[in-house]
């Protein structure tokens, strides 16, 4: 559950990205994305006169406008050129978020292993409370799959002793 939800997070990382990489993009210059003439005239609707003028390719005689152009790619200037640099950006800005969020909650997860067993000690108690047949060890766990030992639910007045005798931060023994 917590790595779906760090996953899921990626997606406000990835918008960050982008517009860091949006901004990148035009100080390195000669980017450029293509474009179809009816998505750049949308973008244009309230000044026609200005589309017609930056997107010659697009006009065509009859009036449509069929077609694809390059559009400088740059987070300044119409629209165009701004949907142009994000859409440069995003599939890079997504892989990238989703690398860090993964990696991510890994680390979390292994840097707090007794959150671990006392999240798994609850599942256990819960699980023994519906009455699973494999308690603790229902559904895809490495020691009924995989090579893992057994898992052994931790008894109440151990966890308790094992409290009791973890120092806090400040605290010295003596």
């Amino acid at each position: 559950m917590l790595r779906t939800w760090f996953w899921a997070g990626s997606i406000i990382t990835l918008r960050i990205i982008m517009i860091i990489s949006a901004l990148i993009i035009p100080k390195v210059g000669g980017f450029y994305q293509a474009m179809p003439c009816d998505k750049i005239s949308f973008m244009f609707d309230d000044d026609q006169a200005s589309f017609r003028e930056s997107f010659p390719a697009c006009v065509t005689p009859n009036g449509t406008t069929n077609g694809w152009v390059a559009v400088d790619a740059k987070f300044s200037g119409s629209s165009a050129n701004v949907a142009a640099s994000l859409g440069l950006c995003f599939g890079t800005a997504g892989w990238l978020a989703l690398a860090m969020h993964a990696g991510g909650v890994e680390i979390y997860l292994r840097l707090t292993p007794r959150e671990g067993n006392r999240l798994r000690n609850v599942s256990y108690q819960r699980q023994m409370e519906a009455g699973f047949r494999h308690p603790g060890s229902s559904g895809l766990t490495s020691d009924r799959w995989g090579d893992a030992d057994t898992w052994q639910p931790a008894s109440q007045t151990t966890d308790n002793v094992k409290m009791e005798n973890i120092a806090s931060p400040g605290e010295t023994s003596g």
